[in-house]
């Protein structure tokens, strides 16, 4: 019986030396030893003996041209480089990281060339609702990762056909890293960036994305002001010109420059206005010590327990829900003596990244065994 191989096909290249979220993880998984053979993407700067680099190739001229007849030929390149490792092996484990479009070009090379018994497909979800209800599409999927369990109840919830199997792999992060420091270290991070020991510290973190809910949060900020003269808002991931009492913008900071934001702080913002996937900053925050305050959209319960291991704002979109839940989580962090009434509850490794890399192999692991019981193809 043929060996199986495993490839991991992804649009960020890899190692990735810039900012990210999943991409961390993998740098973790790669440095370690892991059961990927080979890794299809971008050109990197980095190069590996294991997994083995197959390198795209660029958009070639015929491809622009298709993909104004069919958005999918943008991903030629890589169905060119797939087509390269199965002239090697007989049977691969094909894993694609959440990019819904690749997925499908990928589906559609499978199937014209009958592929199917050859590899077995495990894509990555990353969101939190069903990618699409197209039966014929879900049918080809063997098997599907999703971040909570919460996600996959939305999936059951939604899709009258759910044909794969499901696996569930949060996502993590460096418990050592991320953890709270004493108040002489939070104040001297606090006089480095100028801010004073008695100031009460917010933090926001994320792209530039409305749904991300900065826009909202520097209204609701504007109502603190009117009661709060010692708060101040720091914002990271972006710069704006934005004239408002009390807030710093800092733009777009490295995962290792992120956590003396998070030690510093206070409070930590979550306002996101959509169905959120997972929430990595918020976990960092969490773990290193912030007083969290996020909106109960998509895996958030989760990731807070509940609201156990933080505070969960129930009708995120209205500014005055928001403004009343800080001002009670502000006099409960006053009376507790300015110390976070959550943390004691929160596990030392929750979602520590060397656990999501030993559970990573084991999704490898399983899915080799699981490839030759696949008896409806």
């Amino acid at each position: 019986m043929s060996e199986i191989k495993t490839v991991l096909m992804s649009t960020a290249w890899l190692p990735f030396n810039a900012v990210g979220s999943w991409t961390t993880e993998m740098d973790y998984l790669l440095k370690r030893e892991n059961q990927l053979d080979y890794v299809i993407g971008p050109r990197s700067t980095e190069y590996m003996q294991k997994p083995k680099q197959i390198f795209i190739s660029e958009v070639s001229f015929f491809d622009k041209i298709g993909s104004r007849k069919d958005p999918l030929n943008r991903f030629n390149p890589y169905i060119r480089a797939l087509q390269s490792v199965l002239q090697k092996e007989e049977k691969i484990l094909l894993q694609v990281k959440d990019n819904f479009g690749m997925l499908k070009a990928i589906l559609a090379y499978i199937q014209k060339n009958d592929l199917r018994k050859r590899v077995y497909v495990q894509y990555h979800f990353h969101s939190f609702y069903p990618f699409t209800t197209d039966e014929h599409i879900l049918s080809q999927i063997d098997e599907l990762v999703l971040l909570t369990k919460s996600s996959y109840k939305s999936f059951q919830q939604v899709l009258n056909t759910f044909p794969m199997k499901v696996a569930i792999c949060p996502d993590g992060v460096d418990s050592s890293a991320f953890k709270p420091v004493d108040i002489e270290i939070k104040n001297k991070l606090r006089a480095k960036h100028k801010i004073s020991d008695d100031t009460l510290v917010f933090v926001w973190c994320s792209q530039d994305r409305k749904k991300k809910g900065l826009d909202i949060t520097l209204e609701i900020w504007s109502k603190l002001l009117e009661v709060h003269s010692n708060i101040h808002l720091c914002v990271i991931g972006l710069t704006r010109d934005v004239q408002l009492k009390n807030v710093t913008f800092f733009g777009e900071l490295l995962n290792n420059e992120l956590i003396e934001y998070y030690q510093l702080s206070d409070f930590y913002l979550f306002p996101t206005l959509c169905q959120e996937g997972f929430g990595l900053s918020l976990l960092e925050a969490l773990k290193s010590g912030s007083f969290c305050i996020a909106a109960n959209n998509g895996s958030v319960s989760e990731l807070l327990n509940s609201g156990e291991y933080g505070k969960l704002i129930e009708d995120p979109n209205m500014v005055d829900d928001w403004v009343e839940g800080i001002n009670d989580a502000i006099k409960v962090y006053e009376t507790n003596n300015r110390v976070n009434p959550y943390f004691d509850k929160i596990p030392k490794n929750l979602y520590d990244i060397h656990d999501w890399y030993l559970a990573y192999n084991s999704l490898i692991e399983n899915a080799k065994q699981s490839f030759n019981f696949r008896f409806y193809i």
